[in-house]
């Protein structure tokens, strides 16, 4: 049996079910004032000492009170005990963290690091990625389902296995992952905690961030 499949055709459906992108909330109407002193109050509890802008605040207050923070335009839902727990780490220095260094970055110098809080939300762009590398043409395709039929595998569909192992590979490994950020900046021995942010995919990424974030540097 001749397998007929293309490269292109599977990004592109791939692409479709980018979940983030549809994600629906309707902004509640809640107290900003009194739920703005409730993340001073807590977030300052968290920081040991250390420091949180103005931007991450207002995030902050937002994701209380809707439930979700409003990022390039996408509704992103967060669990505020993670974001906390994330900055406990990096203030301890137990998480990874990167500075920008590309050469024409005007976040490069400036002590601006990020790290990556979550990849829940992009684990279909990861997806993506991870099956662009591997498999670079349609002949790519069409010999790993040729080799999975030999495996005498029991499925009742060949190309549905495939996704499924593509899937569950990039997800086991750990390399050329993103996801959600945290970006911040250390400030002699301090750390000031700028904002969430997100990977966008583009060659203006560092750019769209400093806009956001420079009122707010240290």
């Amino acid at each position: 049996m001749e397998i007929k499949v293309t490269r292109e055709r599977i990004i592109k459906d791939l692409e479709s079910l980018t979940s983030y992108e549809t994600i629906e909330m309707e902004p509640i109407d809640f107290d900003r004032d009194k739920t703005k002193q409730q993340v001073i109050e807590e977030i300052t509890y968290h920081l040991n000492g250390n420091s949180a802008s103005e931007l991450l605040i207002n995030q902050l207050t937002e994701l209380y009170g809707n439930g979700y923070v409003t990022i390039l335009n996408k509704k992103h839902p967060y669990n505020k005990h993670y974001i906390y727990h994330d900055m406990e780490k990096i203030i301890k220095e137990e998480i990874q963290h990167k500075p920008f260094i590309r050469e024409d970055s005007l976040l490069k110098g400036k002590n601006i690091f990020h790290s990556h809080h979550s990849k829940l939300f992009y684990m279909n762009y990861n997806f993506i990625q991870y099956f662009k590398r591997k498999y670079r043409t349609d002949d790519d395709v069409v010999q790993r389902i040729s080799e999975i039929k030999k495996l005498n595998v029991v499925t009742e569909n060949l190309f549905i296995y495939f996704i499924y192992e593509v899937m569950k590979d990039s997800i086991d490994k750990n390399d050329k992952k993103t996801g959600q950020w945290i970006i911040f900046q250390k400030v002699k021995d301090k750390i000031n905690f700028i904002c969430l942010y997100l990977h966008n995919d583009g060659d203006n990424n560092d750019e769209q961030l400093y806009l956001f974030i420079k009122d707010f540097l240290i």
